[in-house]
């Protein structure tokens, strides 16, 4: 009996460990929809608003909600003088999404996101990691979260897009290249 009480308990711990904390969350909603006012010539991009999609699979459709709540929370007033819009998009009907959008926040650890991610990224769609398994698939932008909050950079997904940054983010990211 206690075998199993601790096989149940282990079992349970590693489906905790694959769910996004609120306090990540909270950091995450904070940073990523700033990192747009990077881009450059912002005011010529985005006249009027910002889209940003939240992209997810089926597992984090609750993170996906809270995310959209938090930036919501934390940009009332939009981000200098631009409205936020956010569009909650599951993974599986992302491609087929006629809605044109700036950035993508992705929250899945399936792998089969990882044409989603490319095909955004060959756009020139910002893609915003909500997880790690996201960073490692193509996302451009990452955190990670330790003593410290890195913001990490996927070089690869860097140098083959289309992006155009100010300099002074790009001083202060973490490299992230793939192993």
């Amino acid at each position: 009996m206690r075998k199993l009480i601790v096989i149940i308990f282990i079992f349970l711990t590693y489906l905790n460990s694959a769910e996004i904390n609120t306090a990540q969350l909270e950091i995450q909603a904070k940073i990523y929809p700033k990192l747009l006012t990077f881009v450059t010539n912002f005011d010529k991009k985005y006249p009027n608003s910002i889209v940003i999609a939240i992209v997810y699979s089926d597992e984090f459709e609750t993170e996906a909600e809270e995310f959209k709540s938090l930036v919501y929370k934390n940009f009332t007033d939009g981000i200098k003088n631009k409205k936020v819009e956010l569009f909650l998009i599951p993974e599986n009907i992302t491609t087929q999404s006629k809605i044109n959008i700036d950035a993508a926040y992705i929250l899945s650890n399936s792998t089969t996101i990882k044409n989603t991610i490319a095909q955004l990224n060959k756009k020139g769609i910002v893609t915003m990691s909500g997880t790690d398994k996201a960073l490692e698939l193509g996302a451009l932008f990452g955190i990670k979260i330790s003593e410290r909050i890195q913001l990490r950079l996927n070089k690869k997904t860097f140098q083959n897009g289309k992006y155009i940054f100010d300099q002074s983010l790009l001083r202060t990211v973490t490299i992230y290249e793939e192993n």
